[in-house]
């Protein structure tokens, strides 16, 4: 995929790999003398569901880990690993609609909690959001903000 310019010129360039289980994502940007402004690197490893991405950019080089976990209790989890020491875990709970993202400081103490509880109607479509949040490792939650969506439904005669 090559997304150009007005005049022409390459502003990206993304390049696809894959060789047996691994898969590779390498894509370039550039400004418009076509000096590379930006490089980032990620390789997949689909069976284990894990990943690594390597950033080049003006602001220096980072690298991130990324997974997926399927629990034994059905929900799912995301794992993001930064370089910086930055970690997050986001762990989706199959069948309720609960969602919890925790985040943690660099030295890894619980830097905050974020809740989101999805209420469904009978055709499974999300009617209520509730995002709630708390500070550090509490369990204190307070209520962020609510989302409502009215959904009517029309039968054909």
């Amino acid at each position: 995929m090559f997304p150009g310019r007005p005049d022409g010129s390459i502003q990206d360039r993304l390049v696809f790999r894959r060789q047996g289980n691994q898969r590779e994502v390498e894509s370039w940007s550039y400004d418009i003398h076509g000096n590379v402004v930006a490089q980032i690197k990620t390789l997949n490893d689909l069976p284990a569901r894990r990943s690594q991405s390597i950033s080049i950019g003006p602001g220096g080089v980072s690298q991130t880990e990324f997974s997926t976990i399927d629990n034994p209790d059905g929900s799912r989890e995301f794992r993001t690993e930064q370089s910086d020491g930055s970690f997050k875990r986001q762990v989706i709970t199959d069948g309720n609609g609960t969602e919890d993202l925790v985040l943690y400081n660099k030295d890894g103490t619980i830097k905050s909690k974020e809740r989101t509880l999805r209420e469904f109607d009978s055709h499974q479509n999300m009617i209520k959001e509730t995002h709630l949040t708390a500070k550090g490792d509490s369990a204190d939650f307070t209520p962020g903000y609510v989302a409502y969506r009215t959904i009517t439904y029309f039968e054909k005669d």
